[in-house]
C-alpha cells in the first residue's frame, strides 16, 4: 500500500468530466490497525486471514483486492464486528462506520425515502451532492417519478448497478467517519 501525493480531482465540462491533479493531504493519524489477525469467514471454514498487519491512516483511498475466498469479506466483517476472531487486534478511531455488502437490501420506498430517511431529515444541496458523488442523478431522471418512484421490494425495478449506487447515497447521505464497500 503506497500513499500517493498526488491525486485527481474532476470538473465538469460539457457533460463530460476533466480530471486534473490536486494535493492529497493525509493524516498520520490512524483510522484503522490491525495487528496479526488471524480470522475465518465461519466457525467451520479454514483460517484464511494468518498473521495480518495493516494500518489505515485517516484521509486514505484503500482497497482491498484479491481472487475469491482470499479474505477480503471476513477481514471488512471483521472489523465491523459481525465475525469474530481467532486471535489479533483491530483497533478503529470512530464507531461511525458504513458498511455496504455485496447483496444490497432495499425497503420497499421512493428512492428519497431511502436516501433521506424519514421526512424533515431532507437537505436538497446535500441530496443534490450526494446523487452526484454516487453517480445517481441520470438514473433519478430516467425513473417514471423521479426520486418519488417506489422502488419495490428489494429493489426490483432496479439493475443490480443502480441499486449499489442507491445503497452508496444511503450510506453517503449520513456522513460517516469511515466507508467500507464490498462491490
Amino acid at each position: 500500500m503506497q500513499d500517493s501525493s498526488t491525486e485527481m480531482s474532476s470538473e465538469q465540462v460539457n457533460d463530460e468530466f476533466e480530471l486534473r491533479p490536486m494535493a492529497l493531504t493525509l493524516s498520520s493519524s490512524p483510522a484503522i490497525i490491525v495487528r496479526d489477525l488471524h480470522a475465518r469467514p465461519s466457525t467451520k471454514s479454514p483460517v484464511v486471514l494468518n498473521g495480518l498487519n495493516l494500518q489505515v491512516n485517516r484521509g486514505s483511498l484503500v482497497m482491498l483486492v484479491g481472487t475469491v475466498g482470499v479474505g477480503k469479506s471476513t477481514f471488512l466483517k471483521s472489523i465491523i464486528g459481525e465475525l469474530g476472531f481467532e486471535s489479533g487486534s483491530i483497533s478503529i478511531a470512530t464507531k461511525n462506520i458504513a458498511y455496504c455488502s455485496q447483496s444490497s437490501w432495499l425497503p420497499n420506498a421512493t428512492v428519497r425515502e431511502i436516501v433521506c430517511g424519514s421526512p424533515g431529515h431532507e437537505d436538497p444541496q446535500w441530496y443534490r451532492t450526494v446523487l452526484h458523488a454516487c453517480a445517481f442523478e441520470q438514473d433519478v431522471l430516467e425513473l417514471p417519478n423521479n426520486d418519488d418512484t417506489l422502488i419495490g421490494s428489494r429493489g426490483v425495478t432496479l439493475s443490480g448497478g443502480q441499486k449499489q449506487r442507491l445503497v452508496c447515497l444511503e450510506v453517503i447521505w449520513d456522513s460517516p467517519r469511515l466507508i467500507l464497500d464490498r462491490l
